[in-house]
This record gives structure tokens, C-alpha cells and sequence, in this order.
């Protein structure tokens, strides 16, 4: 079975669901000021535009593209893979009581989020330089967003 972009774009569609499931858990279950509950509801608003952005990625890689020419290296994959879902456990360890610690949570994700990928990228050169320009392309993509939205979360931090 061959693993594809496909595949990395699902695992940070899964990332960022799950961030909005937590959000919603703490609106729903804990009590909270109504400041840090306005800046939880939009926050979730925002990463379920970023949902949006990479379904609307996978369609068009879909129509641009052959499968074939997106796949990425086995080994890298499963690399990735195993970083991903340790990762995902942590994403239950949230101490947001106040608006500072809702960016300090979302900027510590983010930035796991973006070593993984790029984790991915390095073993992607390591072991497979053939693999298909447009896998790297869509990656850097991915991993200049991410840098975007750190520094973005970061100036909510200082």
C-alpha cells in the first residue's frame, strides 16, 4: 500500500479536529470567564476554515495530479505516522484557564505540529530523492502556513 499526500493532509485535517473537539469540550463541560469562551468560539471558527483549506488542497491535488505522482516514501510515512499519533495524546493535556494560556496551548501544538512535518520532509530526502516534486511542494506549503499561524498565536502570547 503506498501512502500519498492524501495521507499527510488527513493527518492535519485529524489535528485540527481534534483541537476543535477539545474546544468544544470546554465550552460544553467547564466552566470558564466569557472572555476566554468568546476567544474558544472563534479560534474554533478559524481552524474549521483551516479544515476547509486543506479539503479544498486535496480536491484540487486530486484533479491536477495522478496519484502516483503524490506518493511519499513508505518509511517516511510510517515515521510520521508513529510521531503523529504520540503526538495526539498530548493534545488532551490543555491548561487554558485564561486568553493567554488558550495561545500558549495553540502555539505549543502548532509548533509540535510543524517539527513532525518537517521530520517528515527531512526523512522524505534522507531516504527517497525521487519521490514526486509536487509531495515537497505541497509540504513546504504546509509548513510555511504553519510558520504563519505560530507567529500569528505568538503575538497573542507576549
Amino acid at each position: 500500500m503506498a501512502y500519498n499526500i492524501f495521507d499527510v493532509l488527513d493527518k492535519q485535517i485529524d489535528f485540527k479536529k481534534q483541537i476543535i473537539l477539545n474546544f468544544e469540550d470546554t465550552l460544553q463541560n467547564e466552566y470558564r470567564e466569557e472572555r476566554v469562551r468568546t476567544i474558544l468560539k472563534i479560534l474554533k471558527n478559524e481552524i474549521a476554515k483551516q479544515i476547509i483549506d486543506f479539503e479544498n488542497k486535496k480536491k484540487n491535488l486530486k484533479q491536477n495530479y495522478l496519484e502516483e505522482e503524490l506518493e511519499v516514501n513508505f518509511l517516511a510515512y510510517d515515521k510520521f505516522s508513529k510521531d503523529f499519533i504520540g503526538f495526539k495524546n498530548t493534545f488532551h493535556e490543555k491548561n487554558y484557564s485564561n486568553i493567554k494560556g488558550v495561545f500558549e496551548y495553540l502555539v505549543a501544538l502548532e509548533q509540535k505540529n510543524y517539527s513532525i512535518l518537517i521530520g517528515l520532509k527531512d526523512k522524505m530526502y534522507a531516504l527517497d530523492k525521487k519521490c514526486g516534486k509536487e509531495v515537497h511542494l505541497e509540504i513546504d506549503k504546509i509548513l510555511d502556513e504553519a510558520i504563519i499561524r505560530i507567529n500569528g498565536l505568538k503575538k497573542f502570547v507576549l
